[in-house]
């Protein structure tokens, strides 16, 4: 089946474990009340974003915004290696300094999913399957001035880089989370197919079709 959660009823999903593999993004300096801000399609391959086009306009009153992957909690503060005092250098020792490559850019639907440079194999076991993760289909633009298209908007950073729509699979079903409310009066009539795309496609979910190419 499909639960479609908007706003306060997405937050109560994360919350009561229906939604894994993420969290509620905090907001504290967040203003946008009536805003329209743009945002983004992250992954057009599912079925909830059939219609549309890269970007789609979206009423914001304030709703939750989510950060999608796992989450390892550390205990060494801000040196990976756990080696020396905060004032030392955090490399070996007696030997020549060589700098880390640089790491390849996530794959769509692996950002939130890497394992860290170290203890890669110890924190392996951790990471969910792919077909338990969730999938990103709408969120915000990493640049804070990429978003705002009329209104107010103060705390941009709060909004920059978070998803605003995600479908997360559990067991056989799925349980899809609006940040915003598709269905808001009039003014959000641009995002109502988000809701009609995830209705008419409950039990397929799970396809991957290749997008349409823009002309």
């Amino acid at each position: 089946g499909l639960l479609i959660a908007a706003q306060e009823s997405a937050e109560a999903a994360v919350r009561l474990g229906l939604a894994r593999f993420l969290k509620v993004a905090r907001t504290d300096g967040l203003k946008a009340r009536g805003s329209l801000l743009e945002a983004r399609f992250l992954d057009r391959t599912s079925p909830i974003a059939a219609g549309f086009d890269e970007t789609l306009p979206v009423y914001v009153q304030g709703g939750p915004v989510f950060t999608v992957g796992v989450f390892f909690e550390r205990d060494n503060g801000e040196r990976p290696s756990g080696r020396g005092g905060k004032g030392d250098p955090d490399v070996p020792q007696g030997r020549p300094f060589l700098p880390a490559p640089e790491r390849p850019k996530a794959k769509p639907g692996e950002e939130g999913f890497e394992l860290p440079d170290d203890m890669q194999l110890f924190y392996a076991p951790y990471l969910p399957a792919p077909a338990d993760r969730p999938r990103v289909i709408l969120g915000f633009d990493k640049e804070t001035d990429h978003l705002l298209l009329s209104g107010m908007l103060d705390g941009a950073g709060d909004l920059a880089g978070k998803a605003l729509v995600v479908d997360c699979p559990r067991g056989s079903g799925h349980v899809l989370l609006l940040g915003n409310n598709p269905m808001w009066r009039q003014t959000t009539q641009g995002a109502w197919p988000l809701v009609l795309n995830a209705v008419m496609a409950f039990d397929r979910l799970d396809l991957r079709a290749a997008p349409v190419k823009e002309k």
